[in-house]
């Protein structure tokens, strides 16, 4: 009787485990008592997806020109293939193009409207154009492509004023916009 007791006892803890009565629905199986198992590829696929997702953009976030080989240092701003430091030094024209250079850069020579009107938040800053016998010339010897913004002022060094960039002393202290290429593949 003991043995029939003992068989009784593995009975009912077989009939427990099937009690539970399952209802699979395609990828998942809940049993009646609420409890829920996946399959492991309902959770593993996705997952996947959504860490690859991440990565993808985080690499598109810090980098905003896709075909250049490096980016710009700690603490510099990119705008596609130009970084940017903005310096709150208040220093002369020629010392502020002495510090850009110091950093393996110029001060900004602006080359499209589109970059003319991300420096321009930047009031109040030196830029690489000033004025030699009369004609205006970016620090990387290029002259003034007077059709991007017109220059009226009589100065010899430009600044980015509130509605244009203009010219002063060169000896006058401000501060300054630092910029430097990436290269492009």
């Amino acid at each position: 009787m003991a043995e029939q007791g003992g068989h009784q006892e593995e009975g009912k803890v077989l009939s427990n485990q099937f009690s539970r009565q399952e209802q699979r629905t395609g990828e998942k199986r809940q049993w009646r008592d609420g409890t829920v198992e996946l399959k492991w590829y309902t959770i593993l696929i996705p997952s996947t997806a959504g860490i690859i997702l991440i990565v993808v953009l985080i690499a598109l976030a810090s980098k905003t020109c896709p075909k250049c080989d490096e980016t710009c240092p700690d603490g510099w701003l990119q705008l596609r293939n130009k970084c940017y430091s903005y310096n709150n030094g208040n220093i002369n024209w020629p010392k502020s193009k002495e510090v850009c250079k110091s950093q393996g850069a110029n001060l900004v020579v602006i080359e499209s409207h589109q970059e003319l009107s991300f420096v321009q938040k930047f009031k109040g800053h030196w830029i690489g154009l000033f004025r030699e016998n009369g004609k205006l010339f970016w620090v990387n010897g290029v002259p003034l492509n007077e059709s991007l913004f017109p220059v009226t002022d009589p100065g010899n060094c430009a600044y980015i004023s509130t509605n244009k960039i203009a010219t002063n002393g060169c000896n006058e202290s401000k501060p300054f916009v630092c910029s430097m290429s990436l290269t492009v593949t």
